[in-house]
C-alpha cells in the first residue's frame, strides 16, 4: 500500500498577486487564483462568465441568487395579511366616528 503524504502552504495576498503577475500560471490558473482570493482584473466579473466554466459553481450562485430574490421581495401571502389588517383597522376606526 502506497502512503501519499501532503503539505498545505498558506500564500499571502501579496504573495499571490506576485504569483499572479509574474506570468507563470495557465489562464485558468490565474483565473482560480484571481477568483478565490477576490483579486480582480476589472471591478466586477458577470457571474455567467464565472458559472459557464463549472456546472457546480453554476447551481451554487442561482442559489445565492434565488435566496437573495426571495428577501428583497415580500412574498405573496404576507401581503394579503397586511391589507386585510389595515383594513380591519379602517372599518374599526369609521365604526367609531
Amino acid at each position: 500500500m502506497k502512503t501519499r503524504s501532503t503539505t498545505t502552504q498558506t500564500l499571502t495576498r501579496e504573495q499571490v498577486v506576485e504569483l499572479i503577475e509574474s506570468g507563470s500560471l495557465t489562464q485558468k490558473e490565474e483565473l482560480f487564483l484571481r477568483m478565490r482570493h477576490g483579486i480582480t482584473v476589472s471591478d466586477s466579473m458577470p457571474l455567467d462568465m464565472v458559472g459557464d466554466s463549472n456546472p457546480d459553481v453554476q447551481a451554487h450562485l442561482a442559489t445565492i441568487e434565488r435566496e437573495a430574490v426571495q428577501v428583497m421581495m415580500p412574498t405573496d401571502s404576507s401581503q394579503p395579511k397586511r391589507n386585510r389588517t389595515r383594513e380591519k383597522i379602517v372599518d374599526t376606526l369609521k365604526k367609531l366616528s
